[in-house]
């Protein structure tokens, strides 16, 4: 053993001066114990500020046999509600931010996916608001930890400690904060119209072992994704920041103790080479760029995944009306005489097949079909309505703006401004603005310059400024810059580019050798890995 130590260390010493450095890869800081978790936003430790668990995690022994375990069923050797009939039963991942609410989040999660399944409507996606049960449900935990089952109990509960109702509202009408102080009072004024109720909850405890796994699938694949825990280390932490592959998966490295973070799982797969014998597919709460779109594979048993409590929520699909989802198909620019169409084919139907579509052009005329055309006599700008209503006669509006004129000039070159000199990890603030000559709705396209997916936000108003928070995760030089569109899709010159530096801040009280580490995360991975 001595000598495979002594010649591994000669191996990672070769290969230190081939090693990149943090200047071609993300930055990589580690706390020096694997179990000191901090919520604090001041903290310097990278994956700390994006990566946050509970510091306070509840006990959940006394969850034991409140629910039947399922009887294990003959299963598929792989599965997921992400891909299932070629169709996405989930919702997007979402950051919890640097509050510990990943409980929150996870019970949210699969609710959402439930009543995606019970509804039989993969192409919606519902919103449910996580910040609800910070603010209005208190007793089922906060930022520095709670409890998944707890929070649909008090979901269901209609005393006042489940704020004397059954149901969750959706993001729209409370916006997560990441803030456990924010009053249950900031939610919407109509927010009793938009209750959607919890059927009942479920938990039951694995115990790690096959016939359990078993048990497990056989509930993933019978009545959806369910709520489980981890515990999440830093080592977990930097693979799913580099590891964007959605076929690799977290190995099974070493055995801890208890958990401190909430995830879903989705799905799992099995796999013979794999020591432990396959993964579990599972949806995280740390935003899209962690892992892959926010999701990761995890070796069956690694960091208690599934040695713990198996929590599912349930939804009746005929206890919510859910209206349909109208898509106007954006604001529209036309020149005058020009034939303007319309198009509504994004819409969706949740409870029922949308059965008609009526448009209101704005100008004294009418149309139906889920596209339709028309034409404008006049120069304008003119508010467009469409009204959906499905078979079941669940109604929903929406309105967009429609430019008519004879002659259309693109958005000015955009400006940016913000913050210039900063520490990798911490969010800066920049902002961007620009007008445009006819008037138009516009859309800004923001290109950080760290390789990131470049999308158009909008629409907004000319001259409407866009202000960004935006973390850099790798220290260097980057040269910051933003173009606009109009809704006549001509686009305007890139801004000129507003130079950034990120540099990188070295956390209190760390050693050399750590800070060595940090500089070579490649090397850094080999050393955890030898370690454990």
């Amino acid at each position: 053993m001595k000598e495979k130590i002594i010649c591994l260390m000669i191996c990672m010493l070769f290969f230190i001066t081939f090693l990149p450095s943090t200047s071609s890869i993300n930055i990589i800081q580690i706390n020096q114990k694997d179990n000191d978790f901090n919520c604090s936003e001041e903290s310097n430790d990278y994956f700390e500020q994006n990566y946050v668990v509970m510091q306070n995690p509840p006990d959940l022994s006394y969850l034991d046999n409140t629910s039947f375990k399922p009887v294990a069923q003959n299963t598929p050797d792989e599965f997921s509600w992400a891909d299932y009939n070629g169709k996405d039963w989930t919702t997007p991942a979402k950051h919890q931010g640097s509050c510990g609410s990943c409980w929150a989040f996870g019970a949210m999660s699969v609710l959402e996916s439930i009543i995606k399944i019970r509804e039989d409507c993969a192409d919606f996606n519902p919103d449910l608001s996580e910040q609800y049960i910070l603010s209005c449900l208190p007793g089922a935990g906060s930022c520095r930890g709670g409890n998944s089952y707890r929070a649909l109990d008090l979901i269901k509960k209609t005393t006042s400690e489940g704020n004397n109702c059954n149901g969750v509202i959706f993001e729209s009408c409370m916006q997560y904060q990441a803030d456990d102080d924010i009053p249950c009072s900031d939610k919407c004024t109509d927010w009793e119209e938009k209750l959607v109720p919890l059927f009942d909850f479920s938990s039951w405890t694995s115990d790690g072992s096959a016939e359990d796994r078993q048990a497990i699938k056989t509930q993933v694949m019978e009545t959806g994704p369910v709520i489980t825990h981890i515990r999440a280390t830093d080592f977990l932490k930097i693979w799913g920041a580099l590891n964007k592959n959605p076929d690799a998966y977290y190995k099974d490295f070493r055995k801890v103790l208890a958990y401190n973070h909430v995830v879903m799982i989705v799905g799992w797969k099995d796999d013979p080479s794999i020591n432990n014998g396959g993964y579990w597919i599972i949806k995280n709460s740390w935003g899209e760029n962690w892992g892959y779109n926010g999701f990761f594979n995890i070796e069956y048993n690694s960091l208690n995944i599934d040695i713990c409590s198996i929590i599912s929520p349930d939804y009746d699909a005929d206890s919510f009306n859910w209206a349909p989802v109208v898509e106007t198909g954006g604001s529209y620019g036309t020149i005058l005489g020009e034939e303007t169409r319309f198009d509504a084919s994004n819409s969706i139907g949740v409870e029922a097949d949308i059965s008609d579509f009526q448009w209101d052009f704005g100008d004294g005329h009418a149309g139906n079909g889920i596209t339709t055309s028309h034409t404008y006599l006049q120069e304008g700008k003119y508010t467009v309505t469409l009204t959906l209503t499905d078979s079941e006669n669940n109604m929903a509006t929406k309105t967009t703006s429609v430019w008519v004129q004879e002659t259309n000039n693109p958005p000015n070159k955009p400006t940016v401004t913000g913050q210039t000199p900063g520490t990798i990890g911490i969010p800066y603030e920049y902002s961007f603005s620009t007008t445009d000559s006819n008037d138009n709705d516009i859309w800004y396209m923001v290109d950080w310059d760290d390789g990131s997916d470049l999308e158009w936000l909008g629409p907004f108003d000319s001259g409407e400024e866009l202000s960004l928070k935006y973390r850099w995760t790798m220290f260097g030089n980057y040269e910051l810059k933003v173009k606009t569109k109009d809704s006549f899709g001509d686009e305007s010159p890139w801004s000129d580019p507003l130079p950034v530096k990120m540099s990188r801040e070295r956390p209190k009280n760390i050693t050399p050798f750590q800070s060595f580490l940090q500089n070579h995360p490649l090397l850094m991975l080999l050393f955890r890995l030898l370690y454990f």
